[in-house]
């Protein structure tokens, strides 16, 4: 009997294991990209309607993506106007960058550099 349910609750945790190991494994189903960079490795656009080139790896190919009215700009967890943005990664110095894409519209939904801004 001991061996039995021994057996019945390696097969269970053997079985959790699996299906786990088997999800972490599919492929993403967001639409979603972020390329995490540094701000003085990649140009401030100019205006929010302007696009960005961004690289996710140093070998790997240039991304053209473009800002929308929809984009989003945070500093830190403060959101900001591209303007602050903008003026922020220009002014602060290295910080990190992530630039969140849709995949298939190559269109920014979200900027994010760290740090504070002052107030």
């Amino acid at each position: 009997m001991r061996n039995r349910l021994f057996s019945r609750a390696s097969l269970a945790t053997v079985l959790v294991s699996l299906s786990w190991m088997a999800s972490a494994a599919a492929p993403s189903t967001s639409p979603y990209e972020t390329i995490e960079e540094l701000t003085h490795r990649v140009a401030v656009p100019a205006h929010a309607g302007d696009s960005i080139i961004a690289r996710s790896c140093a070998t790997c190919a240039q991304t053209l993506l473009r800002l929308t009215p929809d984009t989003l700009y945070f500093v830190g967890g403060d959101e900001v106007t591209f303007d602050e943005l903008a003026r922020y990664w220009r002014d602060a110095g290295r910080h990190s960058l992530a630039i969140t894409y849709d995949r298939q519209s190559l269109t920014v939904f979200r900027i994010i550099v760290q740090g504070k801004l002052p107030r």
